[in-house]
């Protein structure tokens, strides 16, 4: 345990009802790198470990009868989300976790089971799967477990598993008493708030009797102790705040637990304002106005952000960072927000699976925590990938990712423009098998976007997609076919300068020549993530390929771009410049 990365709630200045700022402790919302201030007894110290040690220790799943083998076949190639024929033939039994290299195809597995009403299935599968019992298919519930109602003796349990990552399978089935499954998501949820909330709020030069005093109420027990989940009665924040482009304006989103109210403070131009700020069910929002400063959001008066100033001028000049696949990875990704920030950045762009599973809330509050306290003073475009809809495999409408991350209330595709700069991000995920062609609207737009007077008149033109039209750095990988079919073309008529992906977690490049123009390909799948092995396919040869953790920056000036990849020592792994003629 390292206590320089361990934040403590002193609950007699937090639940005081008292102003933090007036009662003369720096009691501030931090994120998790701040650290402790102050020197403290080692008693405390051990205290403070067993308390977080026994959260830690909480079990990670659910106790329930796991089933290990499976009746197995792949699915046809015509297969799509809503259109299939279930098989009749089984090509093998497999052990699971089972994955096969089959991108873009369904997954096909069959058990018979005994099933007794009042049971949870607990189904784990990469990307997402749908349930069959006997002829009947079974909705999702809480957690994207299923339900299984109807008691009957034996009855065939069928699952298809829609595979849109490289290599995909069903991972793990469980058969879970509904009793078991209550109490221990209510147990978890109480010491997963609790947890969050002791690294989240940072007591600087609080006396070590309040330490202490904090500690005896906490316990060290499993179960947290009815002290302890007072603790959660404080007003805190779930989610920090946030900044997001929604194209004619920018607003302020965070959430909060257990506060009644939230203020706004906007430092202007020429003045200063508090507003209160209405909320729904924990989440808000707030519009900022063009001539504001900075900026800080207070709890019920009790907890406060630190001042945020804002960092959004538009610039002739200007460097933007790009990443992909954080996917659960956040001590990675903590760093590599740290290091690319440090490059005065004006905005950032996230190019998909931006969380491991895509129905987990708690995933989506670590990623926009982890872009604090900068993700509240520029914009980060959040685009979504195939991992960010598991979980939403009924219908491919990932609800979490308009909750959170989204930049209106249905469309995961959109456009920008910076100074001389235009942007496109795309979204193929919104279908089984992957495509932007089979999705009509998608495709209209995409095509009303490349001939817009903003596309034609932009020096540097850029296209973000997930999957990568070429990749060579997984094994039996080589793109995506779909991709290729939209991004090739435009790079044969030479309007686009950079199309940038992620999906394999490497870093990839490939020049692509159309006459005197150029395309430079990118892959930039190394934000936090596994990474591939370091066999790579046989083809297509890309120019260059790195497999460390990093991040790239472009910096524009002009008809001058520059591109810049680094890992996580900042050391600079592969760069290049290109100049256009005006």
């Amino acid at each position: 345990m390292k206590f320089a990365q361990a934040l403590v709630l002193v609950l007699a200045v937090a639940c005081s009802g008292s102003s933090l700022e007036s009662t003369g402790e720096l009691l501030v919302y931090r994120s998790i790198h701040y650290g402790l201030s102050g020197q403290y007894p080692q008693t405390i110290y051990r205290r403070l470990s067993s308390v977080l040690d026994s959260l830690d220790a909480q079990p990670a799943e659910v106790a329930g009868v796991a089933l290990d083998s499976f009746l197995f076949c792949l699915g046809d190639s015509r297969e799509t989300l809503d259109s299939y024929t279930r098989p009749d033939q089984w090509d093998s039994l497999v052990l699971l976790p089972h994955r096969v290299l089959r991108p873009n195809t369904a997954l096909w597995y069959k058990k018979k089971i005994l099933s007794r009403n009042g049971t949870w299935l607990a189904i784990s599968s990469d990307d997402g799967a749908q349930v069959f019992l006997g002829t009947e298919q079974l909705q999702a519930g809480p957690g994207g477990l299923f339900m299984i109602y109807a008691g009957k003796d034996s009855v065939d349990l069928v699952i298809r598993v829609l595979n849109n990552a490289m290599a995909g399978g069903l991972k793990g089935v469980k058969l879970v008493d509904v009793k078991a499954h209550d109490e221990f998501f209510t147990a978890r949820a109480i010491n997963v708030r609790l947890k969050q909330k002791l690294k989240k709020i940072s007591a600087q030069g609080a006396p070590a009797e309040m330490l202490e005093s904090t500690l005896s109420s906490l316990g060290s027990s499993h179960a947290p102790s009815a002290e302890a989940k007072q603790v959660l009665s404080c007003p805190w924040f779930l989610i920090p705040p946030y900044l997001v482009d929604k194209g004619d304006r920018v607003v302020v989103r965070w959430e909060c637990q257990a506060c009644v109210s939230a203020k706004i403070h906007l430092d202007l131009e020429s003045t200063t304002h508090t507003y209160k700020v209405p909320g729904n069910q924990g989440f808000f929002e707030y519009e900022l106005p063009r001539s504001v400063l900075s900026y800080k959001v207070c709890l019920d008066d009790r907890v406060c952000t630190e001042q945020l100033t804002l960092k959004m001028t538009e610039k002739d000049t200007f460097s933007f960072s790009a990443w992909a696949d954080s996917q659960g990875g956040w001590p990675v990704f903590r760093e590599v927000n740290r290091l690319m920030n440090a490059e005065n950045i004006s905005f950032s762009v996230g190019v998909g699976d931006l969380v491991g599973q895509g129905d987990n809330d708690t995933e989506w509050r670590a990623l926009l925590d982890a872009i604090y306290p900068y993700g509240a003073q520029k914009i980060y475009y959040l685009m979504a990938g195939n991992h960010d809809y598991d979980g939403y495999y009924d219908d491919l409408v990932s609800r979490n990712y308009q909750r959170f991350a989204g930049r209106n209330d249905t469309l995961p595709y959109f456009s920008w423009n910076y100074g001389n700069a235009a942007f496109i991000a795309l979204d193929p995920n919104r279908s089984f098998p992957i495509s932007i062609k089979q999705d009509r609207e998608q495709s209209r737009w995409l095509s009303q976007v490349i001939h817009s007077k903003q596309w034609e008149d932009a020096t540097w033109r850029f296209i973000f997609v997930h999957q990568p039209p070429y990749s060579q750095g997984w094994p039996g990988y080589h793109g995506d076919e779909v991709i290729r079919e939209v991004i090739d073309p435009l790079v044969h008529k030479g309007v686009v300068d950079f199309v940038v992906s992620g999906h394999t977690h490497d870093y990839e490049h490939l020049l692509k020549r159309s006459g005197d123009f150029t395309t430079d390909l990118l892959i930039i799948g190394g934000a936090g993530g596994s990474l591939e092995p370091l066999e790579n396919s046989d083809y297509p040869e890309m120019d260059t390929i790195v497999n460390q953790h990093h991040y790239v920056t472009f910096t524009i000036e002009g008809n001058t771009c520059r591109m810049t990849a680094k890992n996580l020592k900042g050391e600079i792994m592969h760069e290049f410049k290109r100049k256009k003629r005006l």
